[in-house]
Parts: C-alpha cells; sequence; structure tokens
C-alpha cells in the first residue's frame, strides 16, 4: 500500500554493521531489480545519506548529484541511474539512530513536505520495531549465558563434593 501512496521504486531498510563500519540492506523493496542489490549486501553510506543518520533528520538525495551515492551504491545500483530522488528517513527511538529507511521513485517530483512527514511516522514505528527485536535478542543471549553459567556451577559442584565417586 505505501508503493501506491508515495509513488516509490525503492524501499529498504539498513542498519549499521559495527564491525565493517558500513551499513546492512536487512529489508528491500525493489520490484524491478536485476538482482545487484540485495538483503544482506554492505553498503558505505555519504552525502545526505550519512547526514540523516547522524543528525538524525530526513534528507533528500538526487541522482543528479553523484556526492550523495557513495562508489559502491553506484556500481552496485543498477537503477542509480533511473532513480530521480532518494529520501531518507532516520530510524530514531529514544533519541539514537537505529538505521535508516531509504525510499526512492524515477517520478520527477521531489518529496514533499507531507510526504516526508508520513514517512518518519512509519519510520518511528519501524524504529519501534528493531528496538523491541534488539532487546529480545539481547535478552536471549543472556538468558542462554546464564543457561550455560548455571551449568558449569552445576557441575563444579558436583565435582568439589566428590558426587562423582558415589
Amino acid at each position: 500500500h505505501m508503493r501506491e501512496r508515495m509513488l516509490y521504486d525503492l524501499a529498504g531498510i539498513a542498519l549499521p554493521d559495527e564491525a565493517s563500519g558500513k551499513f546492512r540492506i536487512y529489508a528491500l523493496d525493489l520490484p524491478d531489480s536485476s538482482g545487484i542489490v540485495r538483503e544482506g549486501m554492505l553498503i558505505h553510506f555519504v552525502g545526505a545519506t550519512r547526514t540523516a543518520f547522524e543528525t538524525l533528520q530526513p534528507t533528500l538525495a538526487n541522482t543528479s548529484n553523484p556526492e550523495d551515492f557513495s562508489a559502491e551504491e553506484q556500481a552496485h545500483n543498477a537503477l542509480l541511474t533511473e532513480q530521480k530522488t532518494v529520501c531518507n528517513i532516520p530510524l530514531v527511538n529514544r533519541g539514537r539512530a537505529l538505521g535508516l529507511l531509504r525510499v526512492g521513485r524515477t517520478a520527477k517530483r521531489p518529496y514533499d513536505a507531507d510526504e516526508i512527514d508520513f514517512l518518519r511516522l512509519i519510520g518511528g514505528q519501524i524504529a519501534i520495531a528493531i528496538e523491541n527485536a534488539l532487546a529480545f535478542e539481547e535478552i536471549s543471549r543472556l538468558k542462554n549465558r546464564l543457561a550455560e553459567e548455571k551449568l558449569y556451577l552445576e557441575e563444579e559442584f558436583r565435582s568439589e563434593m566428590g558426587f562423582e565417586q558415589i
């Protein structure tokens, strides 16, 4: 439904990958893709995209300004030459950016203020979902660690008490 309302040809969600210093694409809606851009790909964001993430404010990028797109994006994005406008929405929750929502379209009409506000609302909901998923992942990791430590302590207790000789 969002594609029809916003007239977009590209939508994706990217989260920072601390190990590489780049962003990993986690969701991608690129209906006419030739498969060059795909989920899981790491991309170094520059220009307007980087600014959106750092300032927590939406930015617009235009393909006529190559400084808004990294060399990786230019090399890997088959539709980049067709895209006219890309809107970068930071996914913000509790005052920090968790990632980026990027939508682009080939229509020459840039995104207006109402469309950007609508995308910010969507981005806020996505940020909450991401924050919840990250919290769940952390809780699961800690729960598994606690279970491993408990098992270790039980084994240590049994060996110290000499129960294995009984």
